[in-house]
């Protein structure tokens, strides 16, 4: 089983490896290749990972503690019931990538790509989604309470049930969006209501 500290990587092939049910804390890997690596049940704290490439990864069940994945790949890769702490996600895309029972505990994912992705009922308090691609998402039942979604695509996202009273919703194109069942708040409920042409003193 890997423990490793402190250690750090650049261009490093890591495909081979198995880090299941390893533990990773206080290190660095810059431009790595982990595509389809074994990473069940990992648990990280305090890691850096700058893009590097998890397509296909196998990262069930893993837990991250205050990690950064900058510019990273998830294209296809298994997140199933992975618990993201605190977590710095710029930049980084999900494309196809399984995240049935995700759990994102705070943390920045800022410019993400998460389109077309199921968060329906997530909590996701307080987390940044400034400019996150969430086009075509289902943020059905989620609680954005206070998030920053400041010029977030919120196309075609479905969003009944949604709570987003308290949230940046700065640059945000309301003309796109359904929010028949979402919970606003004053501040937002203007901003749509003058998107779509209403005259609000």
């Amino acid at each position: 089983m890997i423990e490793w500290n402190g250690r750090e990587f650049e261009g490093e092939d890591l495909r081979d490896e198995d880090f299941t049910e390893g533990e990773l804390r206080d290190c660095k890997f810059v431009n790595c290749d982990f595509r389809h690596a074994e990473m069940k049940e990992l648990q990280t704290h305090g890691c850096q990972f700058v893009g590097c490439d998890f397509s296909g990864a196998l990262l069930n069940n893993s837990v991250h503690h205050n990690a950064a994945f900058v510019n990273c790949q998830f294209e296809a890769a298994n997140l199933f019931v992975t618990e993201l702490k605190g977590c710095k996600l710029t930049g980084s895309s999900f494309v196809e990538a399984v995240l049935t029972g995700v759990t994102i505990a705070g943390g920045d994912l800022s410019f993400v790509n998460l389109r077309s992705q199921d968060l329906k009922g997530q909590k996701l308090r307080g987390v940044r989604f400034v400019e996150a691609d969430l086009y075509g998402c289902s943020l059905e039942k989620a609680d954005l309470r206070d998030a920053d979604l400041s010029r977030a695509n919120l196309a075609h996202t479905k969003l009944s049930g949604a709570d987003f009273r308290g949230a940046a919703m700065d640059g945000v194109p309301f003309e796109n969006m359904d929010v028949r069942g979402a919970k606003l708040d004053m501040e937002q409920a203007v901003l749509f209501a003058r998107a779509h042409g209403a005259k609000v003193d």
